[in-house]
């Protein structure tokens, strides 16, 4: 009796967890883009956006002149594995999504003006926040370096030396739960890169210990940094800030449905109990 109330708990929990899905970013139209860009050009601006239907998410583009930056989330379809430098922004460096699709997201968390532990020298990006139209119970993320940040790590660049096998310089994507009381949750490390052990394929992180959330906060953290406070930039990565994301997976229990089965289960959880008292 005992086993098959335990076997009853578990098919119960898999029950409430009957929503499943999976946020992909195909239902997101880039039309002949390769990238998501302003709607207005030459225009500092927020650009709101959706998929899923449950999932949001922001990017914001800041002009000087015919200059711009941008920071925040896109989507992208774009395949270039071969251009190393930053006009090559935004490609995995899989050239695709996970699993070969076609879309996929693409972080730029702002790495200049970075907070710094100066009893560690590691230094953190601001928070990039997605969020969540209802609680959710997180499941799991691939990742992906992006073509950029990847051949800077792997091979250096105009800012970044070669590195030399041993090296101690690194660069993480770190993932905080955020609950519907705006506190953190939990956080979730993803090694991008540590020496010459950079990640070159889509690898799942699971998230399942974050619980349940009404969004994500992704940053990123490095050891390798300059100093240009004195042209205003302050602590700034020398390695490219960017990761390609995709395949959020996460859980929406029913309320009404759960709490009808786990009724079923209390009641013959009490009368096990009492037979054995017998």
């Amino acid at each position: 009796m005992k086993n098959k109330i335990m076997a009853l708990g578990l098919a119960f929990s898999a029950l409430c967890s009957l929503n499943a899905a999976v946020v992909t970013f195909e239902d997101v139209d880039l039309g002949a883009n390769k990238y998501m860009e302003p709607a207005v050009a030459d225009q500092s601006s927020s650009n709101d956006w959706s998929s899923g239907a449950v999932a949001y998410f922001s990017y914001d583009y800041t002009w000087w002149g015919t200059y711009s930056s941008w920071q925040g989330f896109k989507v992208s379809k774009d395949t270039d594995t071969s251009t190393k430098d930053y006009t090559n922004q935004y490609s995995s460096i899989t050239g695709s999504g996970a699993g070969g699709s076609s879309q996929y997201g693409i972080l730029y968390a702002l790495s200049s003006n970075m907070t710094l532990d100066s009893s560690t020298g590691v230094a953190t990006t601001d928070m990039s926040i997605m969020s969540f139209e209802k609680e959710v119970q997180i499941s799991s993320i691939d990742f992906a370096n992006t073509t950029y940040s990847y051949y800077s790590m792997l091979e250096g660049d105009g800012y970044a030396a070669s590195p030399i096998l041993g090296s101690e310089y690194y660069m993480n994507l770190i993932i905080y739960g955020i609950n519907v009381e705006g506190d953190i949750s939990g956080m979730i490390t993803w090694s991008m890169g540590s020496g010459m052990k950079i990640s070159k394929t889509w690898e799942t992180v699971d998230l399942s210990a974050l619980g349940g959330v009404i969004g994500l906060g992704f940053a990123i953290e490095t050891n390798y940094t300059s100093d240009y406070t004195l042209y205003g930039s302050g602590i700034c990565a020398n390695y490219p800030s960017y990761v390609a994301f995709d395949n959020l997976a996460y859980n929406i229990p029913e309320p009404s449905t759960c709490a009808l089965i786990f009724g079923g289960l209390a009641i013959s959880i009490a009368v096990f109990r009492r037979r054995k008292s017998k």
